[in-house]
């Protein structure tokens, strides 16, 4: 719906219709954002006004199966009793998979695994 509003009020200012100061107060951007995607839309047709950045993933994002190595190997006899800061130290020790705690956390609490607690002597 965002990117159908987009080209309708962009179309209109290629045709005339509106102005660049009102395609931009409409669409909550710069004059001179407007004016980039008018001339993406004209040299490139509506696909100009597509965000370049929407279909690539961050070039640090995790694979999908290093996330489920991560995962298994936590529920794993050998790492299970772990809290997570300190399975975070053996995945680097052992097995050479260095992340970072809060990216551990999210993967691990994402997938409703909680973090061991310190024993009290």
């Amino acid at each position: 719906m965002n990117e159908l509003k987009r080209i309708t009020v962009i179309q209109s200012v290629v045709d005339g219709i509106r102005t660049q100061k009102e395609a931009a107060k409409i669409l909550k951007l710069s004059d001179r954002q407007i004016r980039k995607i008018v001339k993406r839309f004209k040299d490139e047709g509506p696909e100009g006004i597509k965000h370049k950045n929407k279909n690539y993933k961050p070039v640090h994002t995790l694979s999908n199966e290093l996330k489920e190595k991560i995962i298994q190997l936590k529920l794993s006899d050998d790492y299970s009793n772990t809290n997570f800061s300190h399975f975070r130290d053996l995945l680097e020790e052992r097995e050479n998979i260095k992340i970072s705690y809060s990216a551990l956390y999210n993967i691990l609490n994402n997938n409703h695994i909680t973090s061991k607690k310190a024993h009290k002597c």
